[in-house]
């Protein structure tokens, strides 16, 4: 990688789950129904109003154990950790 000595960049993800098959059945769409975003089909599955502006579907299929937030915080601490470092050499390309 060509660029200044101080070309860190970070990389990271969250984590993945697998969605229940009647959530996954709603958003395909089926019997004719038009198919459904994520937040619509969790609503029906989990019977419950704009769920989507709450925990997120990660908090529904773990109970709770893991929302949104928590979801996304490991992924974006991950992504940062080159910047976290006062030494640049310890990024560096060898």
């Amino acid at each position: 990688m060509s660029g200044p000595a101080d070309a860190r960049w970070g990389i990271a993800r969250t984590a993945s789950f697998s969605l229940p098959p009647r959530i996954v059945a709603l958003m395909r769409g089926r019997g004719g129904e038009p198919p459904m975003e994520l937040g619509d089909a969790d609503d029906k599955v989990f019977g419950e109003i704009n769920s989507k502006q709450k925990g997120g579907t990660v908090a529904k299929v773990t109970n709770g154990m893991i929302d949104r937030t928590a979801y996304y915080e490991h992924a974006l601490v991950c992504a940062l950790s080159p910047f976290l470092h006062d030494e640049t050499a310890l990024y560096a390309d060898t």
